[in-house]
């Protein structure tokens, strides 16, 4: 999985965020979960997934390295500006 594309691999794909955390994060808040079947040609291009995922931003925690690898955090922000963590 992707956090954000990488030059010049499948950009067509890419450009559909099948791998990336934005349209996965985004799966799983619209749909309940992600599978493989997250990835399937029609998952890939449910419009409400994809227009979610262009909300979802990473940022990445600079003072951690490859043993952080598999960690991380999420937070929501919400419209009314209340921020949701986990």
């Amino acid at each position: 999985m992707l956090i954000r594309p990488q030059p010049g691999k499948g950009a067509a794909e890419r450009d559909r965020g099948q791998v990336q955390h934005p349209f996965t994060t985004a799966f799983g808040f619209i749909h309940g979960g992600v599978s493989l079947d997250s990835f399937d040609h029609v998952a890939r291009n449910d419009t409400a997934v994809l227009e979610l995922a262009q909300h979802v931003t990473e940022y990445r925690n600079p003072t951690w390295g490859r043993e952080h690898a598999a960690s991380g955090s999420l937070v929501v922000t919400l419209r009314s500006g209340e921020r949701l963590s986990h």
